[in-house]
């Protein structure tokens, strides 16, 4: 049906909204010529309508009787007055928005592994995200709760990309993050929402909700934290960055509440960094420096070189607080190229 509706624009957009219609020959005395009016209506992508507003007979010069085609002096009696009244009628194609379960029904062979790599899965996973869009919370759950094992994975994908409240909460009422069996459809979720182009505070609360709850996999946990940054990030470029947020980012880096993986940490700081940090935010980071295992002490300097040497938004304060020289001095910003001194006999004393 909704081929046949694009066929169908596609046929009367070669229309003009107003069509005369020339003389054609005529033998006889009938006057002949004839005008309509195209009305198209769209609505919200679901219902196109047309018709025939007026059908006139206007004077036209006489034609050889032997070549005329239209037989009768009146528009009514040339055209039948049945058909000139259905013509006039409005036609109306109605494209009905089918259920979800019924449009992932017809894609669904598509949603394979094995077929993920054709052009045809690309289509069907785009479709099937626009559906979800306009579909409620229990449709969305009554396909996740009824495939298999072999089609979560997509589903959960979709589901999650699609990015609306409904689809937030179904997904996040299905996944058990208790539960460690369902680790990967919990990563698939977590990876879905960072590549999210149009993050919502929404989507950070309730995954700041998640992480505050009881979590079985500990990498789901940092995974959950990178995620979470990630998007952060993207709701700081929007001028969407508030203070809370930043505080939950120095606690993870600073650990102040538990002990965070290296990745997760260095996350953090990244996005203090990149967030407008304030004096006293860069002087903490700066001063943990020299405190750090040798591996993220000699990232955490990369860093903070990077942004000086590409001249980034922090940088000024950067430069600010390294003019305290007990933030920057041999101690703590040459470890690993200090002397024999420091890491000599007096250190093992």
């Amino acid at each position: 049906m909704i081929l046949l509706t694009v066929l169908f624009l596609c046929i009367i957009s070669t229309y003009s909204a107003s069509v005369k219609v020339t003389p054609c020959p005529s033998a006889t005395n009938i006057p002949l010529a004839s005008q309509t009016d195209h009305t198209i209506q769209l609505s919200l992508g679901f219902s196109i309508s047309t018709a025939i507003r007026d059908v006139q007979v206007e004077n036209v010069n006489e034609r050889p009787a032997a070549k005329s085609i239209f037989k009768g002096k009146s528009t009514e009696k040339i055209i039948r007055k049945e058909y000139l009244e259905a013509l006039q009628r409005p036609i109306v194609l109605e494209v009905v928005r089918g259920k979800l379960s019924e449009h992932w029904q017809s894609i669904r062979e598509h949603m394979y592994p094995d077929k993920l790599s054709k052009a045809e899965a690309a289509r069907s996973f785009l479709s099937f995200i626009q559906n979800i869009r306009k579909a409620t919370k229990e449709e969305i759950l009554q396909i996740i709760r009824s495939e298999n094992k072999e089609l979560l994975p997509q589903v959960v994908d979709a589901v999650t990309s699609a990015q609306t409240p409904e689809s937030l909460e179904a997904i996040l009422e299905f996944l058990d993050f208790k539960d460690a069996s369902t680790s990967t459809l919990q990563e698939r979720f977590l990876y879905a929402c960072g590549f999210a182009s149009h993050p919502s505070e929404n989507l950070l609360k309730s995954l700041t909700a998640t992480f505050k709850g009881d979590i079985a996999n500990e990498e789901m946990r940092e995974t959950l934290v990178i995620v979470m940054g990630a998007l952060i990030r993207k709701l700081c470029e929007r001028e969407g960055c508030k203070l809370p947020v930043k505080e939950t980012m120095n606690r993870i880096y600073h650990q102040n509440r538990q002990v965070h993986e290296k990745t997760v940490r260095t996350t953090a700081a990244a996005i203090i960094l990149n967030s407008n940090p304030s004096y006293m935010e860069v002087k903490n980071i700066l001063l943990s420096i020299g405190e750090l295992s040798l591996e993220m002490n000699k990232y955490m300097l990369s860093m903070i070189q990077d942004i000086l040497h590409f001249e980034m938004p922090s940088s000024k304060t950067i430069r600010q607080v390294l003019k305290d020289m007990r933030v920057h001095n041999y101690d703590r910003f040459a470890k690993m190229g200090s002397s024999s001194a420091y890491s000599g006999y007096v250190t093992r004393m």
